[in-house]
Order: C-alpha cells, then sequence, then structure tokens
C-alpha cells in the first residue's frame, strides 16, 4: 500500500525554501512540528517524514538569522521614534495574524477563522482542567491582538464567505492608527496572499504598494 504524503510536510518545506525573507521562516516551522505529528501518529499511512525535518531545518535557520540581524541592529523605535516603532509593531503583528490564520486552517477543517478572537488565548472548558486550543480559542495570537489593539494601532479581521464545503478561503485584516499622526501615520492591509500593504494618511486595501520586505 502506497503512504499518502502529509501536505503540511509538503507546505513546510516549501515555506522553508522561502525561509530567507521575513517571518516566512516561522509558518514553515509551525508546518514542520505539525506534520511530523501527523506522520507519528498515523501508523505509517502518511509520508513525508524527511521533507518536515528540511522544512524545520531552514525555518528555525532562517528565523536565528533574523533574530540575529535584529540584534545587531537597535530597534527601530530607538533610531525614529515612537511612531515608527509603533508602525513597525503593526506590520510585526498583522504577519503574525496572517501566520496564525496559515496554522488555523491547517488545523481545523474550514479554512480561515471566522473572527480574530478565535485565534486568542486557549481556554479551559471548566475551571479545573488546564486551557487547551479549540477552534474558538485556538492559543495562536496574543490576548491583546485577539482584541484587536496594539501600540496605537487597531486591528480589524474580516472573514469572507464560507464555500459550498464550509471552508473560509479569504480574509483581510486591516490596521489603523488609533490616534492618525499621534501613534501613527501609516495605515495597513493584508490578506490571504500574505502580502502586506501600506499607505500614508488613509486606509489601505489590496491596490496599495506593498510595506518594504513584505
Amino acid at each position: 500500500m502506497q503512504r499518502k504524503r502529509s501536505g503540511k510536510a509538503v507546505a513546510s518545506l516549501i515555506l522553508g525554501l522561502l525561509s530567507f525573507l521575513p517571518l516566512v521562516g516561522l509558518p514553515a516551522v509551525i508546518y514542520g512540528h505539525l506534520a511530523r505529528g501527523s506522520i507519528r501518529r498515523s501508523g505509517g499511512r502518511l509520508g513525508g517524514k524527511a521533507m518536515a525535518t528540511v522544512g524545520l531545518v531552514l525555518g528555525y535557520l532562517w528565523l536565528a538569522v533574523w533574530i540575529g540581524l535584529q540584534i545587531l541592529n537597535p530597534p527601530i523605535s530607538l533610531q525614529y521614534g515612537p511612531m515608527a516603532g509603533n508602525q513597525a509593531a503593526a506590520v510585526g503583528s498583522l504577519g503574525s495574524i496572517n501566520t496564525a490564520a496559515i496554522t488555523y486552517a491547517a488545523t481545523y477543517n474550514h479554512g480561515f477563522p471566522s473572527m480574530l478572537r478565535d485565534l486568542g488565548p486557549a481556554q479551559a472548558e471548566s475551571p479545573n482542567s488546564r486551557p487547551a486550543p479549540s477552534e474558538q480559542a485556538a492559543g495562536l495570537i496574543y490576548p491583546f491582538l485577539a482584541a484587536g489593539t496594539h501600540l496605537g494601532y487597531r486591528f480589524t479581521y474580516i472573514a469572507g464567505s464560507a464555500d459550498s464545503k464550509g471552508q473560509i478561503q479569504t480574509y483581510t485584516v486591516r490596521a489603523e492608527p488609533i490616534n492618525p499622526g499621534v501613534t501613527g501615520k501609516m495605515y495597513y492591509f493584508t490578506d490571504q496572499s500574505g502580502v502586506i500593504r501600506e499607505q500614508e494618511g488613509k486606509p489601505a486595501d489590496a491596490h496599495s504598494k506593498p510595506t518594504a520586505g513584505f
């Protein structure tokens, strides 16, 4: 009987090969661990362990490189002031949401989450139980981000309509300064493509220019 190749292992390998791009290493690592877990639990029905391992190695390698670059260079907030720091954090938060949405879709079987809070901290089912990830609280982003605000920016997540199979295949996320001109002057937009776009002084959309490095 021919073993079926794990789709998560394939995704990990592809993302690992693209990990020289910012923020791509993290989903490569996430998919790699998910793939290895699925393969281990499949009892020999799934293959692709070697692909998942390569994706993991490349993902971790490039994550280390990007972290090293951040250590060697002063944080942008120290170089250019609090507003630029808020804007950089907003871009990073959008990257985190994109990664979490991909992981959510790979973990559960109905596509992307219907609400931003679905990606938030895991919840305990009873006072005596430990928090456990679920479709309504996947434990993939921080509480403040799941609530929609972080460092002077407000995040608005809108899921697309479910298709005939109940799958949510699209979403949009906007990051807008809470106090324009004070907490930030740039507006940001991203969607299921993973591309983060920006616009100065007004809301960004799918036609805005991509943010440098993303």
